[in-house]
C-alpha cells in the first residue's frame, strides 16, 4: 500500500545513554508507493561523544478502508 506522509527522527547518544542530539526531518518524496525509495539529509554538528545513533520513521496511511455497502 502507498504511505502517504513520512517523517524521520535521528537521535544522536552518548556511551552512557543521555541524548545529545535530536534532530527531525521530511524525506524527497514525502509519500512512497510500494518498491519506492526516498531520500533523507539533515545537517548535524560534529559530536565527539555520540557513540549510537538511532532512527525512527513515522508514517501515515495504511490499508484503504473500504465502505460498508
Amino acid at each position: 500500500y502507498p504511505v502517504p506522509a513520512l517523517r524521520v527522527t535521528v537521535e544522536f547518544y552518548d556511551f552512557f545513554g543521555k541524548l545529545l542530539l535530536l534532530r527531525t526531518g521530511t524525506p524527497v518524496p514525502t509519500s512512497l508507493g510500494p518498491g519506492d525509495t526516498a531520500t533523507l539529509s539533515l545537517s548535524t554538528p560534529t559530536l565527539e561523544a555520540a557513540r549510537q545513533t538511532r532512527y525512527r520513521v513515522q508514517y501515515g496511511g495504511g490499508p484503504p478502508r473500504h465502505a460498508r455497502p
